[in-house]
């Protein structure tokens, strides 16, 4: 489902939440105003007519007990049509209405009654007749069943009020509780919605920028779940598509250096030995000039094959077939034979080494032949590197807490800390330093620093990563900062105990 579709759909839920709890409520609210009206206009008028005619009741009464007491016909005969007039108009009109069904029944009842008592008083009105005690006690009795009546009227007029009042304000509690819960519900179905589609969209997000940086930093085996639909699911199958292509051009790259270096290698020594049978006047004896022309020719193919190592030394350590024996060993030791090693090399710049160890406290579980070649790699840098007559200062220590200059980029390149004990090892030169914008992507292979033009001493970049995937591999971290008195110091920490695994090699892609 693409993204346009599943807002659209999240969007589609809402109104349509909001549609039926707005009709639902729009239907309690007619119904809440049809109670109100009926209330007013039905129930109110009901019970205010039976007030009324309870009231006129007992004027009846009082009237037809002057009028037959008193034998004063010509005072009270009118007053008590008037009111007998009004009681049957006003059940007229009362019957006109919608009542309830209790309603209609006492009121049906009432008129039974009103008209049984109208239909006795009303002849004796017309002659004005008097009446034996007998018949006024008769109409008596009857006017106190009216007025029992109506009573009765009064009770149920006000029941039935009080129940249409208790049913509206149910309906008001019905249309609020549900208000309420459409609110509560819309909110919850919202953040719900919105969860979902930030979800659907940030994680295949995620992925795609995790696979980015794992490219950025060199992992192109690296490939991210393919969605099964949608814009994204057509980026990831092309992000896969172009890290298989990236992958396949690396290793075309990596292929064509190692089978060129394996390949330079023997012609290369036949020359190194030719040379040296020259410069050894085997084949005849040589003038100073010439021999000056082949020495340089044997320091250049000695070079060359340096390179030619480095080469093949990183195609194994990228294809992953680069061995490692781990045993413990002294590191102080290891630094001493690789001291004495370019000692000869720095004797002839005038320079000199300046070493520092702990004694006794430098044992380690470690390749030493692999970490020989990372501590040979820093030691002709600083040879090379550094101005004729300079000291060079390498040291070794043993933490056991991870050093205050340690940058965030290298602590994350250790594969524990947790309490072990680590090997400091440190080489400090006086050439000319490397700048800040650098001081991460030296590691990096081929990459060098330009200073106007190729500094004396500068190979192809090769030896930086090499000690990184090395130092790496031991399940420690290399890093350069900044020598006080000038130049650099290459710092390199070890953990004692050795790694918990063998990382795979980090390699930057060749830009």
């Amino acid at each position: 489902m693409t993204i346009g579709r599943k807002i659209a759909l999240g969007f589609l839920c809402l109104i349509a939440l909001a549609t039926a709890s707005g009709l639902y409520q729009l239907h309690l609210v007619n119904l809440m105003q049809e109670q109100s009206r009926r209330l007013v206009e039905v129930d109110y008028q009901a019970g205010a007519t039976a007030q009324q005619l309870r009231n006129w009741l007992f004027e009846v009464d009082n009237f037809t007990s002057k009028y037959f007491v008193l034998r004063d016909p010509e005072d009270y005969a009118a007053a008590l049509e008037e009111r007998m007039v009004g009681i049957s108009g006003e059940l007229d009109r009362v019957q006109e209405l919608s009542l309830a069904p209790a309603d209609r029944v006492a009121y049906e009842e009432f008129q039974r009654r009103w008209d049984g008592f109208r239909s006795e008083l009303s002849p004796l009105l017309e002659r004005s007749a008097r009446v034996d005690a007998g018949t006024f006690a008769q109409l008596q009795g009857r006017l106190g069943e009216l007025l029992e009546q109506s009573l009765q009227v009064v009770r149920t007029t006000q029941a039935t009020s009080r129940a249409a009042v208790r049913q509206s304000q149910a309906t008001s509690d019905t249309a609020r509780t549900v208000a309420g819960a459409s609110a509560a519900l819309a909110l919850l179905l919202a953040l719900a919605l919105t969860w979902l589609i930030v979800r659907s969209i940030t994680r295949p997000l995620d992925r795609l920028l995790t696979g980015t940086e794992r490219l950025a930093s060199g992992d192109l085996a690296f490939r991210v779940e393919e969605q099964a639909s949608g814009e994204l699911g057509e980026l990831s199958r092309y992000f896969n598509r172009m890290a298989r292509r990236l992958e396949e051009l690396d290793q075309l790259k990596k292929d064509f250096v190692s089978h060129v270096s394996h390949d330079l290698k023997a012609p290369l020594a036949s020359i190194q030995e030719t040379t040296s049978l020259l410069l050894e006047q085997i084949p005849g004896p040589l003038s100073g000039k010439q021999q000056r022309l082949l020495q340089l020719n044997l320091n250049c193919s000695r070079r060359l094959s340096a390179m030619i190592n480095n080469l093949l030394d990183l195609s194994r350590l990228e294809g992953g077939v680069a061995e490692y024996e781990f045993q413990s060993a002294d590191l102080g030791s290891l630094v001493e034979a690789v001291v004495a090693e370019v000692e000869p090399l720095a004797q002839d710049k005038s320079c000199s080494f300046r070493v520092d160890l702990d004694s006794g406290r430098l044992g380690a579980r470690c390749d030493a032949s692999r970490l020989m070649q990372v501590i040979r790699n820093l030691l002709d840098n600083a040879v090379n590197f550094s101005p004729e007559g300079a000291a060079i200062e390498v040291g070794a220590r043993r933490l056991e807490q991870p050093p205050d200059d340690l940058p965030a980029e290298a602590r994350q390149q250790l594969v524990h800390w947790d309490g072990e004990e680590y090997l400091e090892l440190r080489v400090s030169d006086l050439g000319p330093g490397v700048a800040e914008a650098h001081k991460a992507r030296i590691f990096e292979k081929f990459h060098q620093v330009k200073r106007g033009g190729k500094l004396r001493g500068q190979g192809v970049g090769l030896g930086l990563a090499i000690c990184r995937s090395i130092v790496q591999a031991h399940g420690g971290t290399i890093w350069v900062r900044d020598n006080p008195p000038g130049g650099s110091t290459f710092s390199v920490l070890l953990p004692c105990s050795g790694p918990q695994r063998v990382p795979p090699p980090s390699f930057s892609t060749l830009e």
